[in-house]
């Protein structure tokens, strides 16, 4: 299998792995400012392998970031190259109401973990800065989900619109009963987090059926996944997956 790639420009960092006969190595992790200089380096000293034929790629729509990586072509100049974009070539069907306002990142974390449970019907929750759900029925269609605050992002909020709260981080206690200002911020939002996801989960089960997957990936599966019920898998990279299954889909169809 070809060595393929794969970079994921999100909110806050650039996610970059080379997957080899289909397993993805070690993941890497760059601030946007630290572009291109860093992943240049890192793939000239073979860090992606030296047999990269192709690199794909997706934006959450930091199209500067985007263009800050076309030294990468230079670096391998016999691999092809795919942006991932509304007008790809999908392994899932898209329906959506409205395509063109879709993010990619969400059908990439989709197709991802539709590769991993190799059937529908699944849900996929990415906890990133914003926490998606997405929906892939038993035909294979992308149909949607939904979009709240991430972990952070709950936290930050309470911070920023509030005259008195601190900004605080999911480390430490969290009891169900916060007994002073620190934890009953944790409270709310991990606790309130959890049953977000558990609920949401039990809603989309009763739409599809006892035989939904869901699977949970993002930078913050690890810590919601030790404490979340009926979640088939966790993989925190399902999105650089999705890229690597949309890339072979594309060398399958071209």
């Amino acid at each position: 299998m070809p060595v393929i790639l794969t970079l994921d420009i999100g909110n806050t960092f650039v996610k970059a792995a080379a997957f080899v006969d289909g397993v993805c190595g070690p993941v890497h992790r760059y601030a946007h400012t630290e572009l291109p200089g860093r992943l240049l380096e890192a793939a000239k000293i073979g860090n992606y392998g030296s047999e990269v034929q192709y690199i794909g790629m997706v934006s959450v729509g930091k199209e500067d970031m985007m263009r800050s990586l076309a030294p990468l072509q230079a670096t391998f100049p016999a691999a092809g190259w795919l942006e991932i974009n509304r007008s790809t070539p999908l392994p899932v069907g898209i329906s959506y109401r409205t395509p063109e306002t879709l993010g990619m990142d969400r059908v990439c974390s989709a197709v991802g973990g539709r590769h991993l449970a190799g059937a529908g019907p699944l849900l996929t929750i990415d906890a990133g800065t914003a926490i998606t759900y997405d929906y892939i029925d038993r035909d294979g269609n992308y149909r949607g989900g939904g979009i709240s605050p991430g972990l952070r992002t709950r936290f930050r909020a309470l911070n920023d619109y509030t005259a008195a709260l601190p900004l605080i981080s999911e480390e430490g206690r969290w009891p169900l009963v916060g007994d002073d200002t620190a934890t009953s911020i944790r409270s709310g939002v991990v606790n309130g987090l959890l049953a977000e996801v558990e609920g949401i989960a039990a809603r989309y089960r009763k739409l599809a059926g006892p035989d939904l997957q869901v699977a949970l990936t993002g930078g913050d599966a690890e810590f919601l996944g030790n404490h979340l019920k009926n979640i088939n898998f966790v993989d925190s990279n399902l999105l650089l997956r999705g890229i690597w299954a949309i890339v072979l889909h594309q060398m399958h169809h071209a």
